[in-house]
């Protein structure tokens, strides 16, 4: 971190317009991560619903449909969790 305080600009302006675009950047992420967890909770209310009909005369058809909310549900959170380990 001390080496990227070396690279600063002492020029306010300089500085301001970097503030400003890492609070652009931070809106942004944090929309889409407010976006990911609405999925996510919409993902596991379907799960949960479908898994209480389940025990009806289509629960093969529900049981199928539980099984691809399941892997898209953890699709989504594998590709949350690479996208906060990475760069």
């Amino acid at each position: 971190m001390s080496d990227d305080a070396d690279i600063l600009s002492d020029d306010p302006a300089v500085l301001k317009a970097m503030i400003a675009a890492l609070q652009a950047e931070n809106a942004r992420m944090s929309a889409t991560l407010q976006a990911h967890e609405q999925l996510v909770q919409a993902l596991r209310l379907r799960i949960a619903k479908l898994q209480k009909q389940a025990f009806g005369k289509s629960s093969e058809k529900i049981e199928r449909e539980i099984a691809q909310l399941e892997l898209a549900l953890e699709d989504l959170l594998v590709a949350a969790a690479e996208q906060h380990d990475g760069p």
